[in-house]
């Protein structure tokens, strides 16, 4: 759901709600009704959270995001073969010069 994502992202990144409003120039309360459910963002500010936690708007609205953070895959690479950490960095190499292109 919409505020449990909104408060995972938070935490994850210690911030408080107080830093989050005054970043995306939304009042503490507004923050605060998002996390609690009480409220639901407009679309302006929907797109302000996810451009400032890095996420598309599907991960933070879904019930069951399909995407995952960097926090959540959880990979042993030393129990990867060689050959398969190379293609790891590589694709993760991949993802990071897509995401500088934007």
């Amino acid at each position: 759901m919409l505020k449990d994502n909104l408060v995972l992202l938070r935490k994850q990144r210690n911030l408080k709600q107080s830093d989050v409003a005054k970043v995306l120039n939304l009042s503490i309360t507004a923050i605060s009704k998002y996390e609690r459910g009480e409220a639901e963002p407009d679309i302006q500010s929907l797109i302000k959270l996810s451009k400032f936690y890095h996420v598309s708007i599907d991960y933070l609205v879904d019930n069951a995001p399909s995407e995952k953070t960097l926090s959540e895959l959880k990979v042993d690479i030393y129990e990867l073969k060689h050959e398969d950490s190379i293609a790891l960095l590589r694709n993760m190499l991949d993802l990071i010069a897509n995401q500088t292109k934007k």
